[in-house]
């Protein structure tokens, strides 16, 4: 096992906490939804307990997300969850 100094950090660009963060705020910006909205179509796909301020630190990368909250995000905001992964191809 490598040292903690042996370790490889993530790319800069790569959230510690979730990779789709800003990728979320970048769709629900640009569809013109606040948290709350976002929030309030997240809990019509399936997340009961979705709040504006689950979604606000999601996309600051204070918070991680699990695969269900994430494909429910993708959901909400009508892409694909590789969109929010950044890994959608051109």
């Amino acid at each position: 096992m490598p040292s903690p100094k042996e370790r490889i950090s993530p790319p800069s660009h790569i959230n510690r906490k979730n990779r789709a963060g800003p990728n979320i705020a970048h769709i629900r910006a640009t569809l013109g939804l606040s948290h709350g909205e976002l929030a309030e179509r997240c809990r019509k796909h399936g997340w009961p307990d979705a709040h504006r301020l689950h979604i606000f630190r999601i996309e600051k990368g204070l918070r991680g997300l699990s695969d269900l909250e994430l494909v429910t995000i993708a959901e909400a905001l009508g892409v694909h969850v590789t969109r929010l992964l950044g890994l959608e191809r051109k």
